[in-house]
């Protein structure tokens, strides 16, 4: 994981997470392991996951404990009226997609260590990367038309 219980325990340093809190250890962990899957499945656009290049690892805990604190935070707080505290949570969230929406967008890649080899297409045209029978291909089916398997005849 990058990020670990002890950084998302540092950004709560009035909770304790024992078994007779509202989140506890194993809560945090289940959270980390939901966040860091939904990192996981956002960076492999772009990079190799997980990602264990050292190169990004500060941003990578960052961007992990804001995310599962805010989860945190929202089991905690989310419905005892506190606006400050839910907003603060909801800032960590946002924070940490706004953090992933620019690596993401970065071009080169940030982390190029990290970053997933592609094809290199940039020697075809998007003509050449056309099927040049296209004329040729007919549709399975139109609309309007009964499928010969409908035994219904409902109509497509």
């Amino acid at each position: 994981m990058y990020a670990s219980n002890s950084h998302v325990e540092a950004l709560f340093p009035h909770v304790s997470f024992t078994g007779s809190s509202h989140v506890t250890s194993a809560d945090l962990v289940e959270f980390l392991t939901r966040e860091q899957e939904y990192l996981d499945a956002r960076l492999a656009r772009v990079y190799n996951v997980p990602i264990t290049a050292t190169e990004g690892q500060a941003s990578l805990i960052t961007m992990h404990a804001w995310l599962a604190a805010a989860r945190v935070g929202e089991t905690v707080y989310g419905g005892t009226g506190q606006v400050a505290a839910v907003e603060q949570f909801r800032d960590w969230r946002k924070q940490a997609k706004e953090m992933l929406k620019d690596i993401l967008e970065a071009n080169p890649p940030i982390w190029p260590n990290a970053a997933r080899s592609t094809p290199d297409l940039s020697d075809y045209t998007s003509q050449q990367l056309q099927t040049t029978d296209a004329e040729n291909v007919k549709p399975i089916f139109t609309m309007g038309e009964t499928r010969l398997d409908d035994t219904a005849g409902v109509k497509w």
